[in-house]
């Protein structure tokens, strides 16, 4: 596993485009998605919204906030999970929808299934950060058949449940052998791996980690 010093190609994140960020309580999920928003830079286009809904409400979102203004991005803290294609609206620029903390209800949400679908067209982007990949409810294959990226963080049955998606990726244990190493290396503040299913993705840039940092991991040559 060699770090990525120097990238020739565009290692940004696409907007817009969906993700999910999975793993067990305590894993870091939260922290993870505010370390990234925080970082503007690393989106191509960087957001110029983001939108923020919690279950309970944490300090730290103030002080992401401010941070964020500094940067042009304007955010807004919204309790609850219920976010409906009427409540985007388009806008010039990128927006990125975060829910926070809502895997069953999000999971098995009917219209946020449906408005994945379409969120694109109004240049929106949704994170959801969820506790486990596979769900019993129709509306989680939706929102995961639309999309590209997927942020594993450490989880005791996340291994096993990679192992379906990696024989359905034909990577041949790549995945999970590349999350086992990127989340066992405790000398990291955020332990993940990155799987960019985007289109336009380098083929060596599909699985990653620490891609808020300049030294990147890459596990695919």
């Amino acid at each position: 596993m060699e770090p990525i010093i120097s990238l020739e190609c565009d290692h940004r994140l696409c907007l817009p485009s969906h993700a999910l960020f999975i793993g067990a309580t305590m894993a870091g999920k939260t922290r993870l998605v505010m370390e990234l928003l925080s970082k503007p830079e690393c989106f191509n286009p960087p957001p110029k919204y983001v939108y923020y809904y919690y279950g309970e409400y944490q300090d730290c979102y103030r002080q992401l906030q401010r941070k964020l203004k500094k940067k042009g991005v304007e955010m807004h803290l919204r309790q609850g999970s219920n976010l409906k294609l009427e409540d985007i609206e388009k806008k010039n620029g990128q927006s990125i929808y975060v829910i926070d903390d809502a895997t069953g209800a999000t999971a098995s949400s009917d219209e946020l299934g449906d408005a994945v679908t379409k969120m694109r067209h109004r240049n929106a982007s949704l994170w959801l950060i969820w506790h486990e990949l596979y769900s019993k409810h129709p509306a989680s294959r939706s929102i995961k058949n639309q999309t590209f990226y997927f942020f594993f963080l450490p989880g005791p049955l996340l291994a096993s449940q990679l192992k379906t998606l990696d024989d359905k990726l034909k990577y041949g244990g790549a995945l999970v052998d590349a999350y086992q190493q990127a989340t066992s290396d405790m000398r990291e503040e955020h332990r993940y791996l990155l799987l960019n299913l985007h289109p336009y993705c380098e083929p060596k840039l599909k699985l990653r980690s620490q891609i808020h940092k300049d030294h990147q991991y890459a596990y695919l040559t």
